[in-house]
């Protein structure tokens, strides 16, 4: 799921945010035992004092997934091959669906 905030803050502020949301991430991986990964991506009024809400917002997409293709460099994951082995999961349930009916 992606979702979108508009904050109203200085870049001093929204560094503190971005800090306090990475230690509820880190916090709940723990507490869960479950690893939860989140990728963001922002731009602020200060970096781009000329730019419409909707350009900032293509900024801060595009940044979202960078951030997300640096996480799967890291772990070492093709998130290309696991769209294909989604594909493949669909097909074969779809084949085992119509056998049932």
């Amino acid at each position: 799921d992606e979702f979108v905030a508009i904050i109203s803050a200085d870049s001093q502020k929204i560094r503190e945010i971005e800090q306090d949301f990475e230690n509820v991430v880190q916090s709940w991986n723990i507490v869960s035992g479950q690893s939860l990964s989140i990728s963001y991506g922002y731009a602020t009024g200060e970096e781009f004092p000329n730019l419409s809400l909707s350009e900032m917002a293509k900024i801060a997409d595009k940044r979202m997934y960078s951030s997300k293709a640096r996480f799967y460099a890291d772990k070492g994951v093709d998130r290309r091959m696991q769209a294909r082995s989604g594909e493949e999961f669909s097909k074969e349930n779809k084949m085992v669906s119509d056998r049932r009916e």
